[in-house]
C-alpha cells in the first residue's frame, strides 16, 4: 500500500510542480508557492520518516513529501479545467 502512495505522491508532484506555472500570474508566485510546497514536504516527509519506523526511511519521507502536493496537484487540475 506504501508503494501506492509513492507512486501518487511522485505523480502529484511532478503534475503540481509542472502545471503551476500555467495557473499563476507571475515567475514570482511560482517561486514562492514551489518554495512553500518544497518547505510543507520536506517537513512532512521528515515526520513520516521518524513515525513510520517499521519502513525505509527514504520510502517514508518520499511518501510524505509526495503526499503533500496531492491537494495542490487537484487545485492545478481544476482550475485547468475552466
Amino acid at each position: 500500500m506504501l508503494f501506492i502512495d509513492l507512486i501518487l505522491g511522485v505523480v502529484a508532484t511532478g503534475y503540481a510542480h509542472w502545471g503551476l506555472p500555467a495557473t499563476v500570474r507571475s515567475t514570482g508566485q511560482v517561486v514562492v508557492v514551489r518554495s512553500l510546497l518544497a518547505f510543507t514536504g520536506l517537513g512532512t516527509g521528515l515526520i513520516a520518516m521518524n513515525s513510520l519506523t517499521d519502513r525505509p526511511a527514504w520510502l517514508a519521507f518520499a511518501v510524505g513529501f509526495g503526499v503533500i502536493h496531492i491537494p495542490a496537484a487537484a487545485i492545478i487540475y481544476l482550475k485547468r479545467q475552466r
